[in-house]
């Protein structure tokens, strides 16, 4: 009994470690379009283009819900295969 229950807490650490994986990447190229697409917003603010500025304030905006959502996505996954483990330990 002992040694199953290791083995279920091995495979929810992988899995958990698996969806950083795949997730990580992605969410710091989010974060770096995000510093990329305000720092230029900031720069065209300073040559006083605003409708650009604007623009990219707002594509901004939308990669931040996106990487919202992706963060959402992987909480979901690790919840998912922490039920999924409890309910292989009932059974």
């Amino acid at each position: 009994v002992g040694t199953l229950s290791l083995v279920k807490n091995t495979v929810a650490v992988v899995g958990i470690a698996a969806v950083s994986v795949i997730i990580l990447p992605v969410l710091i190229e989010c974060v770096v379009w995000i510093l990329s697409l305000n720092l230029l917003a900031i720069v065209s603010d300073i040559f006083f283009q605003s409708k650009i500025s604007s623009l990219l304030s707002n594509v901004a905006s939308c990669v931040v819900l996106l990487s919202v959502t992706l963060v959402f996505i992987g909480v979901v996954f690790v919840l998912s295969i922490g039920l999924i483990m409890l309910m292989k330990g009932g059974a």
